[in-house]
């Protein structure tokens, strides 16, 4: 009696080791390199700002470039001529106006898996963010594109191209 319940309390804690595991090491197992990109470029906005509002609006066209700084790659991931996407505003339940419509208009949204958004950091500065999946899903760029509206509207921001010996994508 003794040897099977050590037989299963040794088979479970088997069992154990072999389902459970640390998904963010199987990925890392399936990175080949990447590639550190910084970004920048403009903000124009699209006056749909309301004349009282003071934070982060991000409403408009937002168009930028990435220029590889760090790489770990054999060879330098391949990085659009420009990136450019637009914010539009809506109306909220209330009536008010808010932005929430994204979309990417560069590269071609139609080749690849995208996600677009903007969210606010701290002194009314506007962080983009930007996902782009390769058709075949071994290449990620995820870029982070930054404006602050008084200062300029000049974009800058920095990003990652990473290459995946599996497919991956950020959840889309």
């Amino acid at each position: 009696m003794m040897r099977t319940g050590a037989f299963s309390f040794l088979l479970g804690i088997s069992l154990v080791a072999c389902t459970s595991g640390d998904s963010q090491s199987m990925m890392a197992n399936d990175l080949q390199c990447s590639a550190q990109v910084s970004l920048t470029g403009t903000f124009t906005p699209d006056g749909s700002r309301p004349a009282a509002y003071d934070g982060c609006w991000g409403a408009g066209t937002w168009m930028f470039t990435a220029s590889i700084t760090s790489s770990t790659c054999d060879s330098n991931p391949a990085i659009a001529p420009s990136y450019q996407f637009t914010a539009k505003s809506e109306a909220d339940m209330n009536g008010d106006p808010i932005v929430d419509v994204f979309t990417l208009n560069a590269p071609d949204p139609s080749t690849m898996e995208n996600i677009v958004k903007i969210s606010q950091l701290g002194n009314s500065m506007c962080e983009g963010e930007v996902d782009i999946c390769s058709p075949d899903m071994l290449t990620v760029w995820q870029l982070r594109p930054d404006v602050v509206e008084a200062t300029g509207n000049g974009i800058t921001g920095q990003g990652e191209v990473i290459k995946y010996s599996s497919a991956h994508c950020p959840t889309m």
